[in-house]
């Protein structure tokens, strides 16, 4: 009888503590910041291919790419919001939904050769914010995004993207 007592006090008490001591998760002001920065309402266009992007890119560095986000390529970058955006293949929803490319031999194979975008996320002074991409905006593996952004051809990695905005398709 006295350990009920004892119990319903004690965690009336972890409640009031939580209540009147101000015990919330508060996010850091950059992260709120940049991702009201980067989040598109609207869907920019016109909208090009990674491939396309990166053979015009000489005649204009502004670029606006649809792709599937690949957050497991750049997972060990912990403090830096940089994303590995794949080229969508034509025919890459063959599983169904719930299809993951990234696990299916098939489209594994073909996604190597596909042309591929290292999207960085970059506060006002142009350096990365310090944050993992999944940290700073509402987006899962496999997500369909737009990605808006200056690019530049890269030999490693078809085209690198300093983004101004991303877009969510639904």
């Amino acid at each position: 009888m006295k350990t009920g007592f004892i119990s319903r006090y004690l965690l009336v008490a972890v409640l009031a503590c939580g209540i009147f001591s101000g015990c919330t998760v508060k996010e850091d002001s950059q992260l709120v910041a940049g991702r009201s920065s980067l989040l598109l309402d609207t869907k920019p266009d016109p909208i090009t291919t990674i491939g396309a992007a990166t053979e015009q890119i000489a005649e204009s560095e502004q670029v606006v790419v649809e792709g599937w986000l690949d957050l497991k390529a750049f997972a060990g970058q912990k403090d830096k919001a940089i994303v590995l955006v794949r080229e969508i293949l034509e025919d890459s929803d063959h599983g169904g939904d719930g299809h993951d490319p990234s696990s299916c031999p098939f489209c594994k194979r073909r996604m190597n050769a596909a042309p591929k975008a290292a999207v960085v996320f970059v506060d006002e002074n142009k350096k990365a914010l310090p944050f993992t991409v999944d940290e700073l905006l509402p987006i899962e593996h496999g997500d369909v995004v737009v990605i808006k952004g200056t690019g530049k051809a890269d030999k490693d990695i078809d085209l690198k993207i300093t983004a101004t905005g991303i877009y969510l398709v639904k």
